[in-house]
């Protein structure tokens, strides 16, 4: 009687979390601002982007959409959103960038730039995944 349960409430929570996961798709909105301390300018970015923000070794701050694969070839550089880096084809500006990817998430300053957000849908599969393991060392 417990697996059943247990596997009717699995059910019914991952039609609810898939109702949840599958809305229709739309634009990612970063900040975009140059030189400003507080978030302000919203933008819808195109496909294939992430929010960043960009911390100048001189503490200017950047908030902008950027090409998703533009953080792998920083990180390549040393550019992390903790480390200071110069690009390989850079002008000698150093410079930290921390990337995101849900809307408005380019809040970081340099008091907390480290930043590991998880989104809605990981933090519904986490708990999700619990609950199962949970449930089914119960049964």
């Amino acid at each position: 009687m417990k697996s059943k349960t247990a596997l009717l409430l699995m059910v019914a929570f991952g039609g609810f979390l898939s109702d949840m996961l599958i809305q229709p798709t739309h634009a990612l909105k970063c900040y975009e601002c140059l030189g400003c301390s507080k978030p302000t300018g919203e933008k819808n970015c195109g496909d294939g982007m992430k929010c960043a923000t960009i911390i100048m070794e001189d503490g200017e701050i950047r908030r902008q959409c950027k090409a998703k694969p533009l953080e792998e070839t920083w990180k390549e550089d040393g550019i992390t959103c903790d480390t200071y880096g110069e690009p390989d084809k850079g002008n000698g500006n150093k410079f930290k960038a921390c990337f995101c990817e849900t809307d408005l998430c380019n809040t970081h300053d340099d008091s907390h730039a480290s930043v590991n957000a998880l989104s809605n849908g990981q933090l519904l599969f986490g708990i999700f995944a619990s609950l199962s393991a949970y449930l089914f060392t119960r049964a």
